[in-house]
C-alpha cells in the first residue's frame, strides 16, 4: 500500500531537548544556545551577574556587555553544532575555510536585531539574541552557497515514474517516529537511495531566502500551509538514514508519484517542502 495519502565548559550536544523542533547545542551556567527549526532561527542566551563590589553605574553596564558577549558566543557555538547534511556539521565545514569562519564570526558578533535584555533571578542580566538561519547575506548564504548550483534546476526527473500523472503544489513528509534530525541541507530519498529532492533540485534564490525545507510539528498545519500550497502531496517516511539521521526515505511508489510529471519540479525548485517531526 502506498504511503502517499494526498499530505567552560560549553556542553556541546546535538540531541533535541523537549522537541525535535528545538535543538539545544549549548547549555551551561552562563546561558544556552539552541536552534528553533520551525522558525528557522538561532537563539543565543547569555547570563551575567553585576559585580557587587563595583558601583551600580559601572556594574550594570559591565554585566550587560558580558551577557551580550556570552549570548553571541553561545549563538556562534550553536551555529557550529548544526548539521549541514547527513555527514557533516557546520563545524566540519568551516574548518576548511578561514574566510567562511571569519564571515560567520563577524555576522554573529555584528548582529544587533532581535536583541532582548532583562533582569532575571538574583539580579543577573540575561541577553537573548535571535539570528535568522535564512538570507542570502546572512548565515544561509554563507553556509549553503557552495551546495546550491548556479546552473538551472533539472528539467526532468530520473528514476521510475507513475503511469498516471499527478501534479502537486508542495510536499509534506511525515517523519514522526523515525528519530529524524534536522539539517540545513537534507536529502529526500527513495528506497533505492535515489534522490527525490535535495539541493540540486532547488532554485538558489528560493533556497537562500526560505531554506531548503521547513520543519514543523504535526499540530501546526496553519503555520506551514502557505509554504506547500493548496494541493500538497503528503507522504509518510519509512526511516531516517545517514550518519546523522537527517535524510528521510520515502516509498518507491510515493517517489514515482512525485516524479510522474515534470510539473512537480516547479514546487521542488521553490523549496515547497515541509518535514513534520516529533
Amino acid at each position: 500500500m502506498s504511503h502517499l495519502f494526498t499530505i567552560s565548559a560549553v556542553l556541546i550536544c546535538t540531541t533535541a531537548i523537549g522537541s525535535a523542533q528545538i535543538q539545544t547545542v549549548v547549555n551551561d551556567n552562563r546561558g544556552e544556545g539552541k536552534v528553533d527549526w520551525s522558525q528557522r532561527k538561532i537563539i543565543g542566551i547569555g547570563v551575567a551577574t553585576p559585580n557587587p563590589n563595583l558601583p551600580e553605574s559601572v556594574a550594570q553596564p559591565s554585566a550587560t556587555r558580558e551577557a551580550i558577549r556570552l549570548a553571541r558566543r553561545n549563538a556562534l557555538e550553536t551555529v557550529k553544532g548544526i548539521h549541514l547534511n547527513s555527514s557533516a556539521t557546520v563545524r566540519d565545514f568551516i574548518t576548511t575555510s578561514d574566510a567562511v569562519t571569519n564571515r560567520i564570526i563577524n555576522f554573529v558578533n555584528g548582529f544587533e536585531q532581535n536583541k532582548q535584555i532583562k533582569t532575571v533571578e538574583d539580579g543577573a542580566l540575561q541577553t537573548i539574541i535571535e539570528i535568522p538561519l535564512d538570507g542570502a547575506e546572512g548565515l544561509g548564504g554563507t553556509l549553503l552557497s557552495n551546495r546550491l548550483a548556479d546552473k538551472p534546476a533539472p528539467k526532468s526527473f530520473e528514476g521510475k515514474k507513475a503511469k498516471t500523472a499527478q501534479s502537486f503544489t508542495g510536499l509534506i513528509i511525515d517523519c514522526g517516529g523515525i528519530d529524524l534530525k534536522p539539517a540545513l541541507s537534507p536529502s529526500v530519498l527513495d528506497e533505492a537511495g535515489k534522490e527525490v529532492y535535495g539541493a540540486t533540485f532547488a532554485s538558489r534564490e528560493w533556497a537562500l531566502k526560505h531554506g531548503l525545507v521547513r520543519y514543523a510539528g504535526r499540530a501546526s498545519e496553519s503555520a506551514y500551509r502557505s509554504r506547500v500550497g493548496d494541493n500538497p502531496a503528503k507522504v509518510k517516511a519509512i526511516k531516517a538514514v545517514g550518519d546523522a539521521r537527517t535524510d528521510p526515505i520515502i516509498s518507491n511508489k510515493d517517489a514515482a508519484t512525485i516524479r510522474s510529471t515534470p510539473a512537480n519540479l516547479n514546487f521542488l525548485s521553490e523549496c515547497r517542502i515541509v518535514i513534520l517531526i516529533d
